[in-house]
């Protein structure tokens, strides 16, 4: 009876999650979690790291004559949001407000990517590299933004107003 005992213990013992297997030397069990946030904030720092490097791949992708013009357009939509201080769904918003930086961008990257010529890819890749994820930045290209997002709001709004019957 004492050795069925013994292995029901264990088995229970193994069932139930022992924090201190991922806790270092020295380290409760509270402490756990507190390693797997970090290392959480560690995969998203690399992961924004792959998708800033990425942005600026388009970037040079677009500037590239071998690019197709649907590419571009689309290129400049993401490279447009990405630097954008105007948000679909702002940032104040729980839960949504990162969400639409945590699906939409890395979409709309992986979209205009996969419409580049694996050729003109490559070269813009190696470009980025060799400029060390240096992105110049530009007075013109920020300017540039606010104006399309102006334009884009205003044609919003008349379109709004004609469908509402207000103009």
């Amino acid at each position: 009876m004492a050795s069925s005992e013994m292995t029901l213990k264990a088995k229970i013992n193994d069932s139930i999650p022992n924090h201190n297997k991922t806790a270092g030397v020295g380290q409760s069990r509270l402490n756990a979690p507190v390693i797997h946030v970090q290392r959480l904030i560690e995969d998203l720092r690399t992961k924004a790291r792959a998708l800033k490097r990425e942005t600026l791949v388009l970037y040079l992708a677009a500037r590239d004559p071998r690019t197709p013009r649907a590419a571009k357009l689309v290129i400049a939509i993401v490279v447009a949001y990405a630097l954008s201080p105007i948000d679909l769904i702002p940032d104040f918003i729980p839960i949504l407000g990162c969400l639409d930086d945590l699906v939409l961008l890395p979409l709309g990257v992986y979209l205009a990517i996969n419409m580049i010529p694996a050729t003109v890819l490559a070269d813009a890749r190696q470009a980025a590299q060799e400029a060390n994820g240096d992105l110049a930045k530009s007075r013109a290209a920020a300017i540039a933004v606010i104006i399309l997002w102006t334009i884009g709001a205003v044609l919003t709004g008349l379109w709004l107003l004609r469908a509402f019957g207000l103009v």
